[in-house]
């Protein structure tokens, strides 16, 4: 969790629409601010440059930018989810002294082996001049470390200053853009765009070293905790692959457009999905609010029941409370998440005026909406598994999502046109519904998963 719920509490003490539209305002900052920022800026671009640099030299700065966001992301995924949990246990126990450590190792290694699929794909299989290759391989490099920068700073509570370190970022590479790109082209658009990335980076590294100033020690200790959370390594791989896959199924397709340096894309499925991902955005900010507050609220009162040595009375009453809890934000997010939809589908053909996108994205755009209803669902289910150390149920859970969003898009590119998005709304549906049940059954079990099944000391003394 992103660790801002007394500020969040606070504001919502004050019990008045300013104060609930303030945490609002702030969850949603922390839940999505620097993503939307980035969206923001790269949106931008063309509209600035109309005229001053190809359309041809706009499609491929995009597609470089995508290609680095969507593997980076993808193969960051296991450091990101065994640091997060790093993170987690050492603000638990409140000694973050090799934190500093942890962050330089891991950005070593992370670099490292992302080195190994990177390289060869830049400097042997796109077809570009050097300086475009080149720096196509830095902004995939700083992509990826901004990653692992970013779960540090956010884990000590610093979410304005994150969004703070994107924003100025984001400026500086907007700003350098519009010098470079009508001046050198595609080699332009990626340097001023990777000035802007270098800008976040260090803004994020200098925050992190300023909450951790120790000695930086144990620098490679990072690898036994993969050896302690294989799992956690394995879902931040196949949940964020999962996220992809409709994506590249679509860009290995018959219909998929191809550009002279050998990227491939496809446009009309790209497009239309990435706007339904954004309706997700409010009840992300929801999600977080309630899981900051009420949420974490029972689940620290369960919690202490236990460690205290409270009652069996007082346990189950405190598992009863987070039960209902859970209950209520689920159907806060669900309400949230279904208006949205139905609005921003009723609203489509407005918005699709405004952004001067293609009418044949329609189809595909309604049905990535209603996906993003229970994507957010199963989100907020796989995280709540999580909190009570389910990692398995939830590395499965994802697998499912991952095969089921993989046979989906197969059987619709098959299908033809008409049937675009509907692998990922499948996917999604039955991905919560097996999530759904999974939590239900954990929920009605949580004592004996609390004491037996999560339990260290009976893990050990079984194995």
């Amino acid at each position: 969790m992103a660790g801002i719920g007394f500020e969040l509490r606070k504001l919502l003490s004050q019990g008045t629409l300013t104060s609930f539209a303030a945490g609002y305002g702030q969850s949603a900052i922390a839940a999505a601010g620097p993503w939307l920022l980035t969206v923001v800026t790269i949106a931008a671009i063309p509209i600035a440059l109309a005229g001053r640099v190809s359309p041809e030299d706009l499609t491929a700065f995009h597609l470089v930018v995508m290609y680095n966001f969507a593997f980076s992301l993808v193969l960051s995924g296991p450091l990101v989810g065994v640091a997060t949990r790093f993170l987690a246990d050492a603000l638990f126990k409140r000694d973050l002294r090799e934190c500093p450590g942890m962050l330089i190792g891991g950005l070593a290694i992370l670099l490292g082996l992302q080195l190994l699929f990177a390289a060869p794909f830049y400097l042997l299989y796109v077809d570009a001049e050097p300086r475009v290759r080149l720096l196509g391989l830095a902004n995939y490099f700083l992509t990826s470390g901004i990653w692992l920068a970013t779960v540090f700073v956010s884990s000590v509570k610093r979410h304005r200053a994150v969004s703070g370190a994107f924003g100025a970022g984001m400026l500086t590479g907007f700003l350098a853009i519009c010098v470079l790109g009508p001046r050198f082209a595609l080699a332009g658009l990626l340097a001023g765009f990777n000035t802007g990335l270098m800008v976040v980076l260090f803004a994020l590294l200098g925050l992190a070293l300023a909450e951790f100033p120790y000695e930086a020690r144990n620098v490679w200790r990072i690898w036994e905790w993969f050896r302690r959370h294989p799992e956690l390594a394995a879902s931040g791989l196949v949940y964020n692959a999962a996220l992809w896959i409709d994506k590249w199924v679509f860009w290995s397709s018959p219909q998929a457009e191809w550009i002279p340096m050998g990227l491939v894309s496809m446009p009309l499925y790209d497009s239309a999905m990435f706007l339904a991902f954004l309706t997700m955005t409010p009840a992300l900010a929801l999600f977080l609010l309630r899981a900051e507050t009420g949420f974490f609220e029972r689940y620290m009162a369960y919690s202490r029941a236990i460690l205290e040595l409270g009652t069996w009375e007082d346990i189950e009453a405190k598992h009863r409370a987070l039960i209902e809890e859970i209950w209520v934000a689920g159907k806060s997010i669900l309400l949230t998440q279904v208006g949205i939809g139905l609005g921003v589908i009723l609203l489509a053909p407005r918005i699709f005026g405004w952004l001067h996108l293609e009418f044949s994205q329609y189809g595909a755009f309604r049905l990535g909406v209603l996906g993003a209803v229970f994507h957010v669902l199963f989100l907020f289910i796989t995280i709540v598994l999580a909190y009570f150390e389910l990692h398995r149920p939830v590395l499965a859970l994802q697998a499912l999502f991952f095969l089921l969003n993989l046979g989906g898009t197969l059987v619709t590119v098959r299908l033809g046109f008409a049937w675009y998005g509907f692998g990922y709304l499948t996917a999604s549906v039955i991905a919560f519904v097996g999530a759904f049940l999974v939590l239900a059954r954990a929920l009605n079990e949580l004592p004996y998963i609390t004491f037996i099944a999560a339990n260290p000391s009976v893990q050990q003394q079984e194995s």
